[in-house]
């Protein structure tokens, strides 16, 4: 148990140093203090992970930015994992929706929908229908750029 911690907690540090070396290229001195801010008080159980993702959407407000987001997860804590991803892949889909167009992403939009819809086809062969899912949804954007 002990040394699962220690694990735990040197991987904490390693991907705060890496978020605050891509932090220091990316963001004002301002908005580093504001994002450190925020993930200190999601850190300290001051706010939650909702409340810590929806501040980071409004500060990380450009591409590059929000790739910061990566960096982020790694502060996360296992049981709000979940949570953050669900939120930032919504995320990302309303902006690929705003940038491609409604035919591409309505095309992304059904797969997440249809995997949603049906859980009980994820239950025994859910690495067989994600994989038809991203299948689909390439075709449908090979289709969108040509």
């Amino acid at each position: 148990m002990a040394g699962s911690q220690v694990t735990l907690s040197s991987l904490v540090n390693q991907s705060r140093a890496m978020l605050e070396e891509q932090a220091r290229h990316l963001l004002t001195e301002t908005e580093r203090q504001t994002m450190g801010y925020y993930v200190e008080e999601y850190r300290d159980g001051h706010i939650g992970v909702e409340q810590l993702v929806l501040a980071l959407f409004e500060l990380l407000n450009t591409h590059a930015k929000f790739a910061l987001l990566s960096e982020v997860r790694g502060l996360v804590t296992p049981q709000d994992l979940e949570r953050f991803d669900g939120m930032v892949l919504r995320h990302e889909i309303q902006a690929l929706e705003a940038r491609q167009g409604s035919a591409c992403a309505a095309a992304l939009h059904s797969d997440s929908i249809s995997m949603v819809s049906y859980p009980d086809t994820l239950a025994s062969s859910s690495t067989s229908y994600m994989t038809s899912t991203t299948l689909s949804s390439a075709r449908n954007l090979e289709y969108a750029y040509n």
